[in-house]
């Protein structure tokens, strides 16, 4: 399985959070996450880039269902689900 750094859960939170940047991400990767300030280095951007507009549907409805109780789940929901997606 891979891991994700923080930046790229930074970046799925705001695919799946952020309507505009998702349609942007989902275009052209690379652009949209510098466009968004967010470093990340060439492979973590290749690996992000792997993710499918399905997988992104998929990860937010899993997301969307989960109880948000402010202790980190989220991040974890971010991580494995892509990560799985992206393995």
């Amino acid at each position: 399985m891979a891991l994700l750094s923080d930046g790229q859960i930074n970046v799925l939170r705001k695919v799946v959070k952020d309507p505009a940047f998702r349609q942007a991400f989902t275009a052209d990767p690379q652009k949209a996450i510098a466009s968004a300030g967010i470093q990340l280095s060439p492979s973590e951007v290749q690996q992000l880039s792997k993710v499918t507009p399905q997988a992104i549907n998929q990860v937010k409805a899993g997301i969307a269902s989960a109880n948000d109780d402010d202790d980190g789940t989220h991040t974890l929901l971010y991580a494995v689900a892509v990560a799985a997606l992206i393995a």
